[in-house]
């Protein structure tokens, strides 16, 4: 049965189980449903021994599926956040979220929920995915600082 927000109640043998938001099983639903069928199996017809080796065996296999799954996510958010913590002071092409093309160089990634995300020549929240160049070292520039002259001032290369 479902109501209107989307729990789905389900009864086995007088058990009554609930879910939210999602029609999969987990491993512990599925461990919840097994452990029901066996207390309410008929004591004059148990359960097939072959029945129930293979359900321990789908259930072995249910656990190792979503331990792979744990696995590749967290290997998928290590990996995002290397490549990310790999372009700190390398110059990035971006596309702005106005959809302009812009160049600069990134200064920091900070992660917000294992999410990295870049600033870039000031510009602060600017996602890896949006990257479409990356080189070495500042952009071309005609001005640099001067570190004999006051803060903000700049000198004109002439190279």
């Amino acid at each position: 049965m479902t109501d209107a927000i989307g729990a789905t109640s389900s009864t086995l043998g007088g058990a009554t189980t609930t879910t939210t938001g999602t029609s999969a099983l987990g491993k512990d639903d599925f461990l919840k449903l097994m452990v029901a069928q066996l207390k309410r199996q008929d004591p004059m017809n148990p359960v097939d021994d072959s029945q129930f080796l293979a359900q321990m065996a789908q259930f072995t296999s249910l656990e190792q599926l979503t331990n792979l799954g744990q696995t590749a996510s967290t290997q998928l958010g290590a990996t995002a956040a290397s490549q990310a913590l790999s372009l700190v002071g390398r110059t990035v092409t971006y596309t702005a979220a106005d959809k302009t093309v812009r160049t600069g160089v990134v200064e920091s990634v900070t992660f917000d929920g294992g999410v990295p995300t870049l600033t870039v020549s000031g510009v602060t929240g600017v996602s890896p995915a949006t990257v479409t160049a990356v080189r070495d070292g500042a952009p071309p520039s005609t001005t640099t600082p001067d570190a004999g002259a006051a803060p903000g001032t700049t000198t004109t290369n002439d190279d």
